[in-house]
């Protein structure tokens, strides 16, 4: 006994000191002053109006339909994806292949097998995806409260095709430090939520309108895994389409565009507004048509009509009417 007595004391005062520590750090966070920001940074989860700088789509499934709405300003890469993935009909006759009753429900990957699905970026543009996915977007204005949609990963910066919805319906305010969450999404958490996915996940969108619907997924039978988690449904439920019925009309935009005109680069200068590098030819005139192709990793766009007003001083650019997609 005396012979292991030195290695029991050690492993007791290690025992103390690790506990302290944890004390220490708890009563740290907890005497965290509030920045008084916080509580008035803008919170579009809380409110199922459409915004400018917002987009809207219907999740469609077997189960019912789940009406979304995108946060283009805070994840404009996260958006961008979803959207055009859901363009292109990525999305259409996959799964929710991955269903944890009061956690979420994840889907989005087409081999249904939860590793599979890759960026719009992928094999098209290395500075934002490399091969791993592209980056996090974190943001004071989003949290995975009930009903956030965030991107599933693998690590940090990884973000590929796979989301999730957050279903947990039971109230988890007293798990959220009042000091460093602003006041109205600590009391959005007593609906629910999975306040610790918050900092590691981005959150891109919010389910205004179909909640049942996610209940109903997130309650259907499931199996356990080859790993041993019981996430795998016995019947998956799928997503037939995605309807998109608005797309923001941000003025950021169509920021940092470039313009291409048939005619020599040598007759161009170019005129900075707010929001637009617009082309215009020496002697002040603009082309009726320019195609503009932005420098961001997204469509080029055509622009029908420019003109340069010599009075006001300053290029206005006309768009065509937002369509439905």
């Amino acid at each position: 006994m005396k012979k292991f007595l030195p290695h029991i004391i050690m492993g007791i005062i290690s025992i103390i000191s690790i506990v302290g520590i944890l004390l220490m750090t708890q009563q740290k966070t907890a005497n965290t002053k509030k920045d008084p920001k916080l509580d008035k940074v803008a919170l579009p989860q809380l409110t199922t109006k459409i915004a400018k700088n917002e987009s809207k789509l219907i999740m469609k499934t077997t189960y019912g339909d789940i009406t979304i709405k995108l946060f283009n300003k805070y994840t404009p890469l996260a958006v961008e994806n979803f959207i055009t993935h859901a363009k292109d009909g990525y999305y259409n006759n996959t799964s929710f292949h991955r269903v944890i009753n009061n956690f979420m429900i994840q889907g989005g990957d087409p081999t249904g097998t939860g590793s599979g699905g890759q960026s719009i970026w992928k094999g098209k543009d290395k500075s934002i995806d490399s091969g791993n996915g592209f980056k996090n977007e974190i943001s004071t204005s989003l949290y995975n409260i009930r009903g956030a949609v965030s991107i599933a990963n693998a690590g940090t910066d990884t973000n590929a095709s796979q989301f999730f919805i957050v279903q947990n319906p039971e109230n988890v305010s007293s798990g959220v430090n009042p000091n460093i969450y602003p006041t109205k999404i600590v009391n959005a958490y007593k609906k629910g939520g999975y306040p610790s996915l918050d900092g590691n996940y981005t959150v891109f969108g919010q389910v205004i309108d179909g909640m049942a619907v996610v209940d109903k997924i997130a309650n259907a039978k499931v199996s356990t895994t080859s790993s041993g988690e019981k996430s795998k449904p016995a019947n998956p439920v799928k997503i037939t389409n995605i309807e998109i019925y608005k797309r923001s009309t941000i003025k950021k935009q169509v920021a940092c565009a470039t313009c291409f005109f048939e005619l020599h680069f040598s007759n161009v200068r170019i005129i900075k507004t707010s929001t637009l590098e617009t082309c215009v030819t020496k002697d002040g005139t603009v082309p009726a048509i320019a195609l503009c192709k932005r420098l961001s990793p997204v469509s080029p766009i055509t622009i029908k009509s420019l003109w340069w007003s010599f009075g006001k001083s300053r290029a206005i650019t006309r768009f065509g009417e937002p369509k439905r997609t």
